[in-house]
């Protein structure tokens, strides 16, 4: 959950991505992330880690881990202890 539209809630969004990818270096699953500040004022981030898991979750019967963790309020990527 961001918790707006504003410029800090952009700020919240990069830094949770941000944390993410740093989560994967340190548990060794990636060596690279690169963070590029665009032309237009977006941004990307990239890693080389695991990416986001796209099998069946384990909790809701039915349902992708990716679709929980991106539909589902205070759902995450370390729901099964890999991450």
């Amino acid at each position: 959950y961001i918790g707006g539209t504003d410029e800090r809630a952009l700020h919240h969004l990069v830094a949770e991505i941000l944390d993410n990818s740093m989560d994967e270096a340190v548990a060794g699953h990636a060596n690279r992330i690169e963070v590029e500040l665009n032309a237009d004022y977006s941004m990307t981030i990239r890693d080389n880690g695991r990416g986001i898991p796209v099998d069946p979750h384990p909790k809701f019967p039915g349902k992708s881990a990716l679709e929980v963790i991106l539909c589902t309020l205070h759902a995450g990527g370390k729901f099964s202890g890999k991450a």
